[in-house]
């Protein structure tokens, strides 16, 4: 269960609106050592790591600091996919990080894949199969009900 805290007023500029990130948030539970993190796969096709950055960011924003390790240990454990690639592993590459050099957009662009490219093996595209032959169909319905 999400467990607010004196911390709730101060809100991630970033996600300041209602999105269906938060009730996704609530979902994991990420403060319990019941968490089902660690059951849920995520794939996502956005290469800018939006979802990690909102669960983060709203774990230090609004979770209490006593369950702040164990919602950062869980979150650890949910498993999102970029089959297309992303910019860089979160919170490792900043969300919204700015490119000064040739060397940082190249760097960037070669973690890309557009539809054209040949992604078949590669590792993310062969995670996305493993985890939709083995998803379960009713968790968004679930979620979203």
């Amino acid at each position: 269960m999400h467990r607010p805290n004196s911390r709730s007023t101060r809100t991630d500029p970033l996600f300041q609106s209602y999105n269906w990130y938060t009730p996704f948030f609530e979902y994991l539970n990420l403060t319990s050592s019941d968490s089902i993190a660690k059951n849920v796969k995520v794939i996502t096709f956005n290469y800018d790591r939006s979802l990690e950055r909102f669960l983060h960011g709203h774990i230090i924003h609004s979770i209490d600091d006593e369950f702040e390790d164990i919602a950062i240990e869980n979150l650890k454990q949910l498993e999102i996919i970029h089959p297309h690639g992303c910019f860089g592993s979160y919170p490792d590459v900043p969300y919204g990080f700015n490119l000064n050099e040739s060397s940082d957009v190249e760097l960037v662009a070669s973690r890309i894949r557009i539809i054209s490219d040949e992604i078949s093996n590669s590792k993310p595209f062969l995670a996305t199969r493993r985890v939709i032959a083995q998803a379960k169909p009713y968790l968004l319905h679930r979620l979203w009900v």
